[in-house]
């Protein structure tokens, strides 16, 4: 059964869905990442509680609260927020690499790890001039 990664865990992991400790989930991760704006907006919300709140209507306009209402974000407060969480989100990414790596290793045996890392197709594959 996949679980989320709890609070106690590096920001990152809460990124992703996980088996166990260390056994990411990919199938189940890949499922649960935002699929629109809107969708990374309100995941952003619940990963930053109290500093990004999601209007709806005002594309590409940020707007941070300050006590009594929602103002435009003049600080670059959320860009900061956002170069964060981009951040976090690409260590999360090269961990499922990894992972989906590994899986490939232990049911590929003829898969390189230039093949891996380039995309290219394996082994026999390859040699018959199959592509992607």
């Amino acid at each position: 059964m996949a679980t989320v990664a709890g609070a106690e865990q590096p920001f990152w992991q809460r990124l992703a869905v996980w088996d166990s400790p260390g056994q990411i989930d990919l199938a189940a991760t890949k499922a649960d990442a935002p699929a629109s704006d809107r969708d990374a907006a309100l995941l952003l919300d619940k990963l930053y509680p109290g500093k990004i709140h999601y209007v709806p209507g005002s594309p590409g306009r940020w707007y941070v609260w300050n006590g009594r209402c929602h103002q435009p974000d003049e600080s670059n407060s959320i860009g900061r927020l956002l170069l964060h969480y981009a951040g976090q989100y690409q260590m999360m990414l090269r961990s499922a690499q990894e992972a989906f790596n590994a899986m490939v290793a232990r049911t590929s045996p003829q898969v390189t790890g230039p093949d891996l890392a380039h995309g290219r197709p394996a082994g026999r594959d390859r040699d018959r001039g199959i592509t992607g």
